[in-house]
């Protein structure tokens, strides 16, 4: 499920996986160093935000459906497969594991 998520996160610009949090992409403008005669490329970061409230679950209904099709799946599978990857997802944190998330990096739970 890490794979199909990353790829919506970059297709989409936006991820939100409550209880977790809100995984957006963010530009990073070009820098120029004019000492050293270089400059960086513009790129992208990911950015997360820690769940709260105004992390919009509605944005749910898109990426289920969106993983239904990819997958050729029903909805409700697909629901179901994501409620089951978000609730191991956040146990494992929880718990005080270290999740590494491949194209993403890894996740940790903090105070």
């Amino acid at each position: 499920m890490f794979d199909i998520l990353v790829q919506y996160l970059f297709e989409f610009g936006r991820l939100a996986l409550p209880p977790v949090g809100r995984f957006e992409l963010e530009t990073k403008t070009a820098n120029a160093n004019l000492v050293e005669s270089t400059i960086a490329a513009p790129t992208w970061i990911v950015g997360f935000k820690p769940y709260s409230a105004d992390v919009k679950t509605d944005e749910n209904n898109g990426l289920v459906s969106w993983l239904a099709a990819n997958r050729n799946i029903s909805i409700d599978e697909a629901g179901s497969q994501l409620e089951y990857f978000v609730t191991d997802l956040q146990s494992r944190l929880n718990n005080g594991e270290s999740v590494s998330w491949p194209q993403l990096g890894i996740l940790e739970q903090r105070n």
